[in-house]
């Protein structure tokens, strides 16, 4: 009998002993400290998320006013050009004058036919000025006249620039479209 109150009583005191720790063992501490370890690293990476975005902002910012600085400069180049000409500059010309020198350029290059009137796009306007594209498609045995009148045109028509040539083999030749940019005169420059 006497056993069995001295295991009771181990029991009772080892049971106290637990009870005793786990109350001296702050668990809530270590949860709350692993939560805020938690929620400072989510705080960091929607930081860097953000800062990310943010420069990738600035920097398309930047490349947009890096563009506007260079056709600004260009626009100052093109109105000096036009003061300085005088009356009969021609590099910013419009209409059918144009299309006549292009269609010369294009028959001493070599191209029998006559060329087609190119599609006309309007791009960018300014006060006396906008940029026009003129898209020709040519069609030929060879390529090298096609190429040669692209080539000629931007050397011989002031202003006149490629942003465009595609040039495609087909069954019985080749086919070149070529699109070309320049800054015209506007009514009232």
């Amino acid at each position: 009998m006497q056993s069995e109150a001295i295991e009771d009583l181990r029991f009772e005191q080892a049971a106290r002993a637990a009870r005793s720790e786990r109350a001296n063992s702050p668990r809530y501490l270590v949860l709350l400290s692993g939560f805020l370890f938690v929620l400072a690293v989510l705080f960091l990476v929607v930081q860097i998320r953000d800062r990310a975005a943010a420069e990738e902002r600035v920097e398309r910012e930047r490349r947009t006013a890096q563009r506007a600085v260079e056709l600004s400069t260009r626009l100052a180049g093109l109105k000096e050009q036009a003061r300085t000409a005088g009356p009969d500059v021609g590099a910013m010309d419009t209409g059918p004058m144009l299309f006549t020198r292009l269609e010369t350029i294009a028959q001493v290059a070599g191209i029998r036919e006559a060329i087609a009137l190119p599609r006309t796009i309007v791009g960018a306007t300014i006060p006396g000025a906008r940029q026009t594209k003129y898209e020709y498609t040519l069609r030929g045995e060879a390529v090298e006249p096609m190429l040669r009148f692209v080539q000629q045109a931007t050397q011989q028509v002031k202003g006149l620039e490629v942003v465009r040539l595609e040039v495609t083999p087909e069954a019985t030749g080749w086919k070149v479209t070529a699109v070309f940019s320049r800054w015209e005169r506007t009514e009232g420059a």
